[in-house]
């Protein structure tokens, strides 16, 4: 199994920069899905872990296909009740960059709840460093 070297603690601006691309630079609301099941969901309403660490080469591929406009998968969610919120399951990078990049909305694929536990989805404990990020 190839493993990626996860190393960033965040989307650093360098690598936006690296990428053409600059922190809060987004014109578009979110970047390119064809996906016709994928819905829009604002960003800051997505809960994901902030403390999970992300690979550089794939951020930097994710900023080349927002800035080129080329088509993305969804993210992968889940709409929990308790604590309420809409889960990330799968698309921690695509999330990370959407943020830094300044889009307000991001596709995603609304899951089941079997769906999200195959996936290996578990509600979050508190204080597990899952948190909802607010874009102020």
């Amino acid at each position: 199994m190839n493993r990626r070297t996860l190393t960033l603690d965040c989307v650093p601006d360098d690598l936006l920069a690296e990428c053409g691309l600059r922190p809060g630079g987004a014109s578009a609301p979110s970047y390119r899905c064809t996906d016709v099941s994928a819905i829009l969901v604002p960003v800051a309403s997505v809960i994901g872990r902030m403390d999970r660490k992300l690979n550089r080469d794939d951020l930097a591929r994710i900023l080349r296909g927002f800035r080129d406009g080329a088509p993305m998968p969804a993210i992968l969610v889940f709409c929990e009740t308790e604590p309420p919120g809409i889960h990330l399951i799968h698309g921690a990078h695509r999330w990370r960059a959407s943020l830094a990049f300044g889009f307000t909305q991001i596709p995603a694929i609304l899951l089941e709840r079997w769906e999200a536990e195959e996936a290996g989805y578990q509600r979050p404990a508190p204080g597990s460093g899952t948190v909802r990020r607010s874009v102020a």
